[in-house]
């Protein structure tokens, strides 16, 4: 008679194989588990190397990853039923021979395509292994060893995911990647015999049960859809293909649950579901999945750009924690029969907590041996929770129900790490540079979650015990989170590395750090200046006899009577120039044509009462502008000229001291009276604000800081003799850069704007230089900060094209960054983008020219210009002979790439969409040539406008919508008169009037709920706060969105009361014309012209506005203009106002 339908069968009180046999079977089922882990990571150090070969992008290569994952992920489950129904060994000796064969196929792939189908084999076997492998355990093991076995196959899991990239390095150094797959063949073959002779059959069976065909296409679906939107959604797919692509998973997935509620022995295994312990076990892996991933995922970024560790020294960091795995798995697997497999959960994820925290609020700078701790604390907890969390969800279903068991755990697995994955990407979309420490953060929440879900299982009769462990793991982790916490806002990283190092003195004063040849040393001179020197000899010849300027008291007088700076500072910086351009050319030649004039420069230069500028001179106690020579301080100018005589005397001290010694005495004399004994001299802070010696929250810290102590630095380490006080000056001027330095935002941006990039990070650039060449490059692992770095690119990406920037504050709007400077930064900090844009701005329309010597009145920017020249100039040779141009033959051989191609080849690193999230800032390009920059912010930044959320629109590099920037420089440009200054104020920019009123100076008056969209080019920010209560607005939301062939401008408005018209302004730079028949305003700029749509409920106009200061008029010609846009007097308190910008004609 036949057996009943559904009835169970079988040696029910089957209890696992006996020695030796349970040692064979576990070494072949630990044989599949490495192999099917271990080609899940393989791959990744391989892809750029098969992308190559066979010519596919890098984009396209990552389905040779994705492929295999996906299949593993839709036929786990599938696969754990179909174990239950033939057998576990059955499904895996199939998949031991599907894998292999796969991996037999991928050796052998000649095309991408084929690549990737083979994957797909390899996956297929893959995931009958990891459906299994688990059920086999359980199979194998006796009930009392359970723990021990799910103990050591989490030790196989750590040593695959660690052994993936280094031994695929390793195979890459001396053979194809080819072999990266078929080093799997004897294993495989190798396990197949094993498996065959030594895993056992199931000892039970379901009579009448059978294989579900629909179930299998259902779920492949479903969880294909779900990974598959996960995905898409992370790596910026458009979100209208992401919601239809929801929606049908969402069907997908509503049909499948539901005939799966229905079935007694479900595909999805909801019948263990139910079963809390099952779970809520379900539940814990999946959090501690994520956490492990959002750590792993963004650790890497948070070492190389946050840290400075290099590739190398990351991937050795990164071990820790799966070594650590390696010995805590089998000791918790050991622990699961003597403590409750609850309590290690929750004590394994409180650790996983704990170091997620530490990481998020460990500060800029955590040490080696800080990543090391806090890594081998994720891996002892993740050790410490696996094993016990994998016995329970093993030993909680009936044994005919392993199969399914087993795929949920996989599955479980799987969903926790491409979710973790998934959410660090959405990190970086939202937090930019912020995203690895929010990802930590995230990851110690879910755990802290996790920890509470693991104590549940304890059951309600332990409510105290539950109470305890929770508390016990938010205390630990606030304590590992607070103690660093002041550290993260105080970066302090320049006096932390002079701490760890030793300054050798002795080095630094003796000059042997010095990094420019001697003035007799002419060989050295010779090759440094290379085509350059006829060039610069010339310009020296120019001021052979100069007579130089004498400044009359009435120039600095003139300050105070009319404002007017130029006056002084215009021979004041001649002399400088002279000096400077003499020095220059003297070096170049070595004839000792120049000494005399030089001689004459150095000797007027120290008989100057005061070095400081009329404008800078009222921060002395007298208040005045005419300097009082009893009281010395320290400005741009002072600085700047400090550090020109100190290099210049340094140089060529000896043909000084032949002329006369009293010239280098005179020198030394001046600065250290006009430089280091101000410098040192506390009661001065006041007068020297740029030091932030006494800085509070609120208070500004810009340029003046870098650019000061670099100076003061320079003049130090060249003319002080004393050792203490030289030391003292060092250690004094680290400390103030880094007030600077943790000042600055850590997105990089430079709120002053690009024109101001050169005095502000260049100057932080200049003075860690200094320190790094003087500390015999000791210090040189600043320079590779990654706020640095952020700092230096910023000036890469605000260069919008034909000479152009983004001109935010009392920026200009056209300028040249400084080549050299530039180039230097780039290959110092390890910015390609910066190296690249360097040699991109030497491009003059017809080649690619050899940078000049930078000339001007700053010494140290003009010798380092001469130390970089040779390999600027080489690459501009490299770059020429590459396109045939300036005399270069034609490439002899492959194609010759166009120009065009080459340049858009040196910007290839920019992003088209940059999102400075601390500063505010937002820049969006699209694929027709317009560029977008945007600003939330507040209304007392350094060099000020009252300009939040104002935007400047380009077109094929022509301004349309733009800021005005500021004229020269007056006594009301840096007073309380500021803003009455028309450029100043926001009814200037492109903003509104709300009810009549513009936007306020000050602090309190800030942007509120920014927000950047980078993907859908979307930028949206609060402006109430900027304006007076006056305006009775409660919110004023201004939005951008760019599209392909169009910018959308919508302010979305909500006011208390209406008591006056809106006007919404628009500063553009061309002819208007104001449609008269339709709702357009129609702006040509330059060769562009651009329609300017507006709502029916406004009235524009336009009004033009003379560019009469001559700094605005080089840049915008004659005048600009401003298009108003007015509302009723009585318009509605709420509503929302539209533009849109088209090409004319569109």
């Amino acid at each position: 008679m036949p057996a009943e339908n559904g009835r169970i069968t079988g040696d029910l009180n089957w209890d696992g194989l006996h020695r030796p046999a349970i040692f064979y079977a576990v070494a072949t089922t630990f044989c599949g588990l490495f192999l099917s882990v271990l080609d899940g990571t393989i791959c990744n150090v391989a892809l750029p190397t098969m992308a190559v070969e066979l010519g596919v992008s890098p984009s396209d290569s990552i389905w040779i990853i994705n492929a295999f994952q996906l299949v593993i992920m839709m036929l786990l489950l599938p696969f754990a039923s179909l174990g239950e129904l033939i057998g576990y060994k059955q499904v895996y000796l199939i998949g031991v021979a599907a894998f292999t064969a796969g991996s037999l196929l991928c050796a052998v792939s000649g095309t991408f395509r084929f690549l990737v189908a083979s994957r797909v084999v390899q996956g297929v076997g893959a995931a009958m292994i990891m459906s299994v492998n688990t059920s086999l355990i359980r199979l194998i093991y006796p009930r009392k060893h359970l723990g021990k076995g799910v103990g050591l196959n989490a030790t196989v899991v750590a040593i695959a995911s660690v052994a993936g990239p280094s031994l695929a390095a390793a195979i890459l150094s001396v053979a194809t990647w080819e072999w990266i797959f078929a080093i799997n063949l004897p294993i495989g073959v190798a396990t197949f015999i094993l498996a065959r002779k030594y895993l056992p059959d199931n000892p039970t069976k379901v009579v009448g049960r059978k294989f579900n065909w629909r179930d299998t296409i259902l779920n492949a679906c479903t969880f294909g859809l779900m990974i598959g939107c996960i995905e898409a959604y992370s790596h910026g797919m458009d979100w209208h293909e992401v919601a239809i692509a929801l929606a049908v998973f969402f069907l997908v997935a509503f049909i499948y649950v539901r005939i799966q509620l229905r079935e007694k022995y479900p595909m999805l295994p909801f019948d263990l579901l139910r079963i809390p312990i099952f779970s809520m076990s379900v539940g814990t892996s999946i959090i501690s999945f994520t956490a492990q991933q959002l750590i792993m995922v963004s650790l890497p970024f948070m070492l190389m750009h946050n840290f400075g560790y290099d590739a190398a020294g990351t991937g050795l960091l990164m071990t820790a924690s799966p070594l650590v795995i390696m010995f805590v798995a089998p000791v918790a697997g050991w622990l699961i029969g003597r403590i409750h497999p609850g309590i290690l959960g929750c004590i394994g994820i409180s650790l996983i907590a704990v170091s997620c925290f530490s990481f998020a609020f460990g500060g800029e700078h955590i040490s080696r041996t800080g990543v090391v701790l806090r890594l081998m604390c994720f891996g002892a907890g993740f050790g410490l929770f696996q094993s016990p969390n994998n016995h329970i969800l093993l030993s909680s279903p009936p044994p005919h129900r392993t199969g399914s068991a087993s795929g949920m755990l996989a599955s479980a697995r799987l969903i926790g790490q491409t979710s973790g994955a998934a959410l660090v990407a959405m990190m970086f979309n939202f937090f930019g540079l912020r995203a690895p420490h929010a990802s930590m953060l995230l990851g110690g929440v879910l755990a802290v979650f996790g920890a509470l879900l693991s104590v549940m299982r304890l059951g309600r009769k332990n409510m105290t015990r539950i109470t305890g462990f929770i508390a016990g793991t938010i205390l630990a982790c606030t304590f590992f989170s607070a103690v660093p916490a002041e550290a993260y806002t105080e970066r302090n990283i320049i006096t932390s590395a002079i701490d760890t190092m030793e300054i050798d003195i002795s080095h630094v004063t003796g000059g042997e750090w010095f990094p420019y040849p001697e003035y007799s040393d002419r060989k050295g001179w010779t090759a440094l200046f290379g085509d350059s020197a006829a060039h610069v000899v010339a310009e020296g010849e120019k001021y052979l006899g100069y007579q130089w300027k004498t400044i009359p008291a009435t120039a600095y007088l003139e300050y105070e009577r009319t404002g007017d700076r130029q006056i002084m500072e215009k021979p004041y910086d001649e002399n400088r120039r002279a000096l400077n351009v003499l020095a220059l050319a003297e070096l170049a030649e070595g004839k000792g044509r120049f000494i005399d004039d030089i001689a004459n420069g150095l000797w007027y230069s120290t008989q100057m009462t005061s070095w400081v500028l009329s404008a800078h001179q009222p921060k002395q106690s007298s208040g005045r502008a005419l300097p009082d020579g009893r009281e010395q301080i320290i400005d741009l100018g002072s600085g700047g000229l400090g550090a020109l005589v100190s290099m210049v005397l340094y140089l060529f001290g000896d043909e000084m001291d032949s002329l006369d010694p009293s010239i280098s005495a005179a020198v030394r004399y001046a600065v250290r009276r006009n430089i280091i004994l101000p410098y040192l001299d506390e009661s001065l802070h006041e007068a020297h604000w740029w030091l932030a010696e006494d800085w509070k929250p609120g208070q500004i810290i810009n340029n003046w800081n870098p650019w000061c102590n670099s100076n003061v630095l320079l003049c130090a380490l060249l003319t002080e003799k004393d050792p203490a006080i030289l030391e003292k000056v060092i250690r004094y001027s680290a400390l103030s850069a880094d007030r600077y330095l943790n000042y600055v935002k850590e997105d990089g941006a430079c709120e002053e704007g690009p024109a101001y990039w050169e005095h502000a990070a260049g100057k932080l650039y200049d003075y860690l230089k200094i320190l790094s060449d003087a500390t015999e490059g000791k210090t040189a692992c600043l320079l590779r900060n990654p706020v640095v770095r952020s700092m230096g690119e910023y000036i890469s990406r605000s260069y919008i094209g034909n000479g152009n920037v983004v001109n935010f504050a009392d920026a200009v709007a056209r300028m040249t960054p400084d080549k050299s400077l530039v180039y230097r930064f780039g290959i110092d900090c390890g910015s390609r983008e910066m190296a690249d844009f360097a040699l991109y701005l030497l491009y003059d329309g017809q080649s690619f020219l050899h940078p000049p010597v930078t000339l001007g009145n700053d010494v140290w920017r003009s010798l380092e210009s001469v130390r970089s020249r040779g390999a600027l100039a080489a690459a501009a040779d490299s770059l020429n002979a590459l396109c045939g141009l300036a005399g270069f033959p034609a490439p002899e051989y492959g194609d010759n790439p166009a120009v065009p191609q080459l340049l858009a080849s040196l910007r290839e690193d920019v992003p088209a969409c940059i999102w400075y999230p601390e500063t505010e800032f937002a820049y969006m390009r699209n694929g027709s040539g317009w560029f977008l920059a945007a600003k939330g912010g507040y209304n007392n930044e350094s060099h000020n406008h009252n300009d939040i959320g104002t935007f400047i629109l380009y077109v094929n590099d022509e301004p349309v919508f733009v800021d005005a920037g500021v004229g020269t420089y007056t006594r009301k440009t840096f007073s309380h008169e500021r803003y009455t200054i028309w450029s100043m104020q926001s009814s200037w920019h492109n903003l509104p009037e709300i009810n009549g009123c513009a936007q306020i100076f000050g602090d309190e008056f800030r942007a509120s709920g920014t927000r950047c969209d980078i993907r859908r080019r979307m930028f949206s920010t609060d402006i109430s706060g900027a304006y007076s209560d006056a305006s009775q607005c409660s919110s004023w939301v201004r939005s951008y969105r760019l599209g392909d062939s169009f910018l959308e401008i919508s302010d979305e408005f909500a006011l208390d009361a209406r008591v006056a018209a809106d006007t919404v302004n628009f500063l553009v730079h061309g002819n208007v014309t104001i449609g008269e028949n339709r709702r357009e305003v129609l702006v040509e700029a330059g060769k562009v012209t651009v329609s300017l749509h507006y709502p029916s409920s406004l009235k524009p106009s336009v009004t033009y506005r003379p560019t009469d200061d001559p700094r605005m008029r080089a840049v915008w010609g004659d005048r600009l203009a401003r298009i108003s846009f007015v509302s009723a007097p009585d318009a509605p308190k709420d509503g929302k106002y539209v533009f849109r910008v088209t090409l004319a004609g569109n």
